[in-house]
């Protein structure tokens, strides 16, 4: 994409949709689980800590990755 104005405009657009920090968030896989299960209720037994490990997360945010990349 080389327009400028249109790339402005788009990451205006949807910046408040995404956390400045990429956590996945328990609610949000719980929610995803508990739909899944309904259709294969060996999902049920799946855990958050299965599907979704934060540590590089956590660590680069220690790290001061997430300030450095931020955008005003």
């Amino acid at each position: 994409m080389q327009d400028a104005e249109i790339l402005e405009d788009t990451y205006n657009q949807f910046r408040d949709a995404f956390d400045a920090i990429p956590y996945v968030s328990r609610a949000g896989i719980a929610s995803l689980l508990a739909s899944m299960g309904e259709k294969d209720p060996k999902i049920h037994q799946i855990k958050y800590e299965d599907v979704a490990d934060m540590r590089f997360v956590a660590e680069a945010e220690k790290e001061g990755v997430f300030k450095k990349l931020a955008i005003k």
